[in-house]
């Protein structure tokens, strides 16, 4: 994935006033300290009007996760463990395995020649519900779909929860490929078999290097770095958990966000869990 390497215009230090600044710059910074919803959004408004050639895509975090000094946004598949490092072999055997027991599944149902044709569609839908490490990251387009993610788990937060701004090349389709950029998106909504609702409540979008790392092989051909999404990252928000959401403004509920699915589909694709 490429780093964006035109100047930015974003809040560096405070949230009063847009700078230039530079990806590395935001990365390296504790982030901006927002104190309402309401701030979060007139922040994120001007730099969507100040930086046109970019489609804004939001993640929430409850913690600033940073390697080297600077904050990265690794997919699952290439997060550090406590103990033993990547552990890539295995995991990339999971997948596999997990990619032929949800053909498997599936292959009784409406949705069987979309699933076992396309690869993407299978890491999509194992990522998103969480099955098992893949090479995409979750983001989403909503920004209050964001906020409350961040918000989800803040008990095991401080006093401050984050929300990263990426900024991603125009999106055309269900799949965009940015080849001179290395950069691969997929909008959920558009890829998803309807009956999972979770992509679509979400607003959810995955985001990856191009081409699709899908071997063990093919991955150490790439540096450690390359693989890092934080490369895009045009803007670092510290929310401040009390009184975040005021003035009318509340999270979207957890309903909301993993709204309840009472579907054959679904329960075959959290089936497939048992086995990870």
């Amino acid at each position: 994935m490429e780093i964006i390497r035109q100047k930015l215009l974003t809040f560096d230090e405070d949230a009063e006033h847009l700078t230039e600044s530079t990806v590395n710059k935001v990365r390296k910074g504790k982030g901006v300290e927002i104190t309402s919803y309401r701030r979060l959004v007139e922040c994120v408004a001007k730099i969507a009007f100040s930086n046109p050639g970019f489609v804004l895509l939001f993640r929430g975090q409850t913690k600033d996760y940073r390697e080297n000094r600077k904050t990265t946004l690794f997919p699952s598949m290439f997060r550090r463990k406590f103990q033993g490092g990547y552990l890539l072999t295995a995991r990339y055997e999971k997948l596999k395995q997990t990619e032929e027991a949800l053909v498997y599944k599936l292959k009784r149902t409406e949705y069987r020649n979309r699933i076992s044709r396309s690869q993407l569609l299978r890491w999509a839908i194992i990522q998103h519900y969480e099955v098992c490490p893949t090479p995409l990251l979750d983001l989403t387009n909503s920004l209050a779909v964001a906020a409350s993610f961040a918000f989800t788990n803040s008990r095991e937060a401080g006093d401050h929860v984050f929300l990263y701004v990426l900024g991603v090349p125009q999106i055309s389709g269900s799949i965009t490929v940015v080849s001179d950029q290395s950069i691969q998106l997929v909008r959920l909504a558009s890829v998803c078999p309807p009956v999972t609702l979770r992509p679509y409540f979400q607003e959810g979008y995955l985001i990856g290097t191009y081409p699709l790392l899908d071997t063990i092989d093919e991955k150490m051909e790439y540096a450690r770095d390359e693989v890092d999404c934080s490369k895009r990252l045009i803007a670092k928000f510290r929310l401040c958990r009390i009184d975040f959401w005021r003035d009318g403004f509340n999270p979207l509920h957890e309903s909301a966000l993993y709204p309840h699915e009472n579907n054959s589909i679904t329960d075959l694709i959290k089936s497939l869990r048992h086995n990870n």
